[in-house]
């Protein structure tokens, strides 16, 4: 049954919302996703278009708009490798975002150049970069739900209303 991205309950029927929640959802190939992000391999490409935007920038000293025609081969290219991409990560686009952010910024990886979603050394070291992504992530959630049971102990045990 898919999950709500943002509350991550089941939805039973097919909606334009999530009926806990209430965020915009939209139904791509078996699992939703949010609305405002797009179908997921645009909002993979338009993240890898981010990263690349960024790295140009840094890298002349000014601000280079990097952008693949949404006219060309090149783009439907792009989009079928960011779907597989996608496809690899098991559907999980917050995991597939994080490992292509490692691919560009961690130093492991930082000094290969991918032009392209679809080049062949992106594909290629994608795995491993979603692997050690997919570890981060689990590192941040575990860390984020201690901090919520403290917070939870804390109003718990303090007497915020005293006599």
């Amino acid at each position: 049954m898919p999950a709500c991205p943002a509350c991550m309950k089941d939805v039973r029927r097919r909606d334009s919302r999530c009926p806990e929640c209430g965020v915009p959802l939209q139904l791509w190939e078996g699992t939703y996703f949010r609305l405002e992000e797009g179908t997921p391999p645009a909002a993979l490409l338009a993240h890898f278009e981010k990263l690349m935007t960024d790295r140009l920038s840094r890298e002349h000293k000014k601000f280079i708009a990097f952008r693949i025609s949404r006219k060309t081969s090149q783009y439907k290219s792009s989009m079928v490798a960011c779907e597989r991409l996608i496809r690899i990560a098991d559907m999980d686009l917050e995991a597939a975002k994080a490992a292509i952010s490692l691919l560009f910024t961690d130093r492991t990886w930082s000094w290969k150049t991918f032009p392209m979603p679809y080049s062949r050394s992106l594909s290629e070291v994608f795995p491993a970069a979603l692997a050690v992504a997919r570890a981060q992530l689990d590192e941040l959630r575990q860390e984020e739900s201690r901090e919520e049971q403290n917070y939870q102990a804390t109003l718990d045990n303090s007497d915020l209303f005293p006599d």
